[in-house]
């Protein structure tokens, strides 16, 4: 009995020996999907894998070292003291190394970023700028204020508390920033469901996911808080790029967020699974599809990803246990085949369609430059060319009536006139004009030029016409010579 108990015992070693190891990654809930699903759902695969010692052998993940954001924030504040009482004394640039080193160890810990510490993150990139230029170093000081605006470009200084070469340095470098192309940052949902809160440079703006817009290239730093517990990362924004950011430590889980599975994914898989001395890795997402889950399991082995045979669930995976037999078999036999056919990548995972992201501008808008109009070279205008006048739509002949005065009489001239009007030819019809005698003023002023004529005429041939007065001899010097008419 016992020498039966030992060969079994042997047998088992020799399996799990010739048994492939695998590395399970939790599964990812997906936006709308709670994490105890998610929870359920690698539970039910470990379950069904562990009870198949003879081709798979579990391995634990490797541990991953744990933060301590509270050391840091306590040595940060230490320096922050230590910075206020060098600067105090005098020692400028004492007081900035214990400045920079207080700003590094926040920024090394972004998930600590909250509002208040944001700002006062923001308060010591201020004062590194000034303690940087009180001892000397200009460029450190201009490093230092160019920093501050990219993480605050709004902040505003009181100018009487500043002397004016600072505050010109300070617009100066505003300047040179604000008028730099731009990044945008997309800030995916967390995993799971509940509410959550982005915080971006310390800045509170809304629930994920959302965009963040105008932020000035370089590094920043994304906090999403939910249910009382943080994440944070440091981002690096390029100008003209969006940089999606997914609220999880997990590189994997981080490519499934975003809705697909990418090359990013299998090689992160690929990774834990060589860290853990594992053969193969497993992974996948909990999807929400109406009022049922999706579980879509892959795995990767050899740096190529299968994908394993998805199960459609209620929420609470009921029936879980007996479907995922299916994901099992499929393990066995993609592990022991000699090659793995990976599909097209990316991969998509189908997630329901998301809601229309918000929005947020953190900075202003770069400055535009006032648009100089150029001289445009004035044709010169077109020569004006006489036209013809266009023939009278209808000629009227106005006969001229003699008068008594004239001689002989005077044969009647036509007299044209043109009659013009804006409306169409066929409308017109004058009537007909009288003709323009002669005035009689100047007809009575040709006789008086005639009679004048002959009075003077006369008077010359005769000696001259005399008017003898009060029986005067007439004389030449009482003459007068009246004109009547």
């Amino acid at each position: 009995m016992l020498c039966g108990l030992a060969l079994c015992h042997k047998v088992l070693v020799v399996l799990l020996l010739l048994a492939a190891k695998v590395v399970i990654l939790p599964y990812a809930a997906l936006p709308g999907v709670p994490d105890a699903a998610a929870a359920r759902a690698t539970e039910l695969l470990q379950q069904d894998l562990a009870a198949r010692p003879a081709d798979v052998q579990l391995l634990e993940l490797p541990p991953s070292a744990p933060a301590k954001p509270d050391d840091a924030l306590q040595q940060a504040r230490a320096a922050l003291g230590k910075a206020a009482a060098l600067a105090r004394k005098g020692q400028h640039a004492q007081s900035a190394e214990q400045l920079q080193s207080a700003i590094a160890l926040l920024q090394s810990h972004p998930a600590l970023l909250d509002e208040p510490l944001g700002q006062q993150m923001i308060d010591a990139a201020l004062q590194l700028a000034v303690e940087r230029s009180m001892a000397g170093d200009e460029d450190g000081g201009d490093a230092a204020l160019m920093q501050l605006v990219r993480l605050a470009p709004e902040r505003n200084v009181e100018k009487s508390d500043y002397p004016p070469a600072f505050l010109m340095a300070l617009s100066s470098a505003k300047k040179r920033q604000l008028a730099e192309p731009r990044g945008s940052l997309r800030v995916l949902a967390p995993p799971g469901s509940g509410d959550a809160r982005v915080t971006v440079d310390g800045k509170a703006l809304r629930s994920p996911p959302l965009v963040v817009e105008q932020l000035i290239p370089g590094e920043h730093f994304v906090r999403v808080e939910r249910n009382g517990a943080a994440w944070g990362k440091r981002v690096v924004v390029i100008a003209g790029v969006e940089t999606k950011v997914a609220p999880v430590d997990d590189e994997v889980a981080g490519a499934l967020l975003q809705g697909e599975v990418d090359r990013g994914a299998v090689q992160a898989a690929a990774r834990v699974a060589r860290d853990a001395g594992a053969q193969a890795a497993l992974f996948g997402a909990v999807v929400k599809r109406g009022d049922v889950v999706r579980l879509r399991t892959f795995l990767v082995r050899d740096g190529k990803l299968a994908p394993l045979p998805m199960l459609e669930l209620d929420r609470e995976l009921l029936g879980g246990l007996v479907q995922m037999v299916k994901v099992g078999d499929d393990v066995v036999a993609r592990l022991s085949a000699q090659t793995l056919d990976e599909p097209p990548l990316p991969l998509s995972l189908s997630v329901e369609p998301q809601p229309v992201l918000a929005q947020v501008a953190v900075a202003p808008p770069p400055p535009q430059e006032p648009v100089v109009e150029k001289p445009v070279a004035r044709a010169a205008p077109p020569k004006l060319v006489a036209t013809p006048p266009e023939p009278p739509s209808r000629a009227l002949v106005v006969p001229r009536q003699p008068t008594p005065d004239d001689d002989a009489p005077v044969p009647a001239k036509a007299v044209q006139v043109v009659a013009r009007s804006s409306a169409p030819r066929a409308a017109l019809d004058p009537a007909p004009m009288p003709a323009r005698a002669v005035e009689p003023e100047k007809k009575h002023r040709t006789l008086l030029w005639i009679a004048a004529g002959v009075l003077v005429a006369g008077g010359l041939a005769t000696g001259g016409y005399f008017l003898y007065e009060a029986g005067r001899t007439p004389t030449t010097a009482t003459v007068t010579t009246t004109w009547g008419h």
